[in-house]
């Protein structure tokens, strides 16, 4: 009696760094259709030049990046004359492989 037995080595890619940016008012309202620009250096957001991703808010005042390095990203939101500009918009800390880093902006 012979017993055989397959292996196959499966290779699990580890889902690339997202970052969800949520846009809110100074009352706390969801804003739907805001700009939002990445930017993944501190001198490009300051100049406003190079963004690596850009895109609008949807309902919920949420916007997703995918397929992001594992650095630390910095950002812009205009909606109607508002910004977030009053200060720098940041990531905390470098966004890491598997994790989807979600951040709330107020612009005013």
């Amino acid at each position: 009696f012979v017993n055989l037995i397959g292996c196959k080595k499966t290779e699990t890619k580890e889902m690339e760094p997202q970052l969800k940016i949520v846009v809110t008012d100074a009352t706390a309202t969801l804003v739907n259709g805001a700009n939002v620009k990445l930017f993944s250096s501190l001198t490009d957001f300051q100049q406003a030049v190079n963004a690596v991703d850009s895109s609008t808010t949807v309902a919920d005042g949420s916007v997703l990046f995918s397929g992001l390095r594992e650095v630390k990203y910095y950002f812009t939101a205009e909606s109607q004359g508002k910004s977030n500009r009053f200060g720098i918009a940041a990531t905390s800390n470098p966004l890491q492989k598997g994790y989807i880093v979600v951040v709330t902006t107020i612009i005013e």
